[in-house]
């Protein structure tokens, strides 16, 4: 429901596409890449910096969670299952950096990911415009 500015009005009732279910394989990848920069930091000492990664991979492990959950099939379920079990790393991993947390964590998404991209069709090549005179 929104309310705006004192009307009130609902939503269509087609289902939501969120963007987690559109392209799980790129968020699983930008994932990825935090849990590697969040491995960097806390190698080099920057725990803020570190934390900051791991946070924003936390929520894209969320996301995909709930995407995944959503789905509502068994498969759905265990891929949700999975993305909790690498969150719980990550979350621990804020507090108490390890390579054994960060090697969890890309255990259990790096062959989701892998799997995700063999399925994902390679994108188009750009449309090239041609524009003609008529005469």
């Amino acid at each position: 429901m929104v309310i705006e500015l004192g009307k009130v009005s609902k939503h269509s009732a087609a289902p939501r596409i969120h963007s987690a279910s559109r392209n799980p394989a790129r968020l699983l990848a930008r994932a990825l890449a935090r849990i590697a920069a969040g491995r960097q930091a806390a190698e080099d000492g920057a725990r803020g910096t570190c934390a900051l990664m791991l946070s924003d991979g936390l929520g894209l492990m969320e996301r995909l969670a709930r995407a995944a959950g959503e789905d509502g099939t068994a498969l759905g379920y265990e891929l949700k299952a999975l993305y909790s079990q690498a969150g719980e790393a990550l979350l621990r991993a804020q507090f108490a950096p390890s390579d054994a947390l960060f090697d969890e964590a890309e255990a259990l998404l790096t062959p989701i990911h892998e799997a995700l991209e063999a399925l994902t069709p390679p994108e188009p090549p750009p449309v090239r415009r041609v524009s003609a005179s008529v005469g």
